[in-house]
């Protein structure tokens, strides 16, 4: 069991929930993503198409809580909760400054308003 060094803890099987006192829902799925998110909120695919992968990305990148720097396991937990290849779902939103890796092993999700703004839907 990892034992996150933040004040966050993913709940398995629900998407964009995560405890910090209160529960936090995730973005609605924007209408672009519905053929690549699975009822329960995952995603089956990451889309191939730059425009949709970029949406996806921003999805998941808003669906996280966000200002707090992560050990890469603690952020792999997260993201397992959208796709099970973490490694990838995690290059991607680095490579797109969605997420921020200030030295080897550590991430930090910035604030929203930092973000890309959230996928229309």
């Amino acid at each position: 069991m990892v034992k996150p060094t933040s004040s966050w803890q993913a709940r398995s099987g629900t998407v964009g929930r995560w405890t910090t006192g209160t529960a936090w829902l995730a973005p609605p799925v924007p209408d672009v993503l519905r053929p690549f998110v699975d009822p329960s909120g995952r995603l089956v695919q990451v889309p191939r198409r730059e425009e949709r992968r970029v949406a996806a990305l921003s999805w998941v990148a808003h669906s996280l809580p966000h200002g707090l720097e992560l050990s890469e396991v603690e952020l792999n937990s997260l993201l397992r909760e959208f796709h099970d290849d973490v490694a990838m779902l995690r290059r991607y939103l680095v490579d797109d400054a969605l997420v921020e890796r200030p030295e080897a092993g550590r991430y930090r999700i910035p604030p929203q308003d930092r973000d890309h703004a959230t996928p229309a839907g």
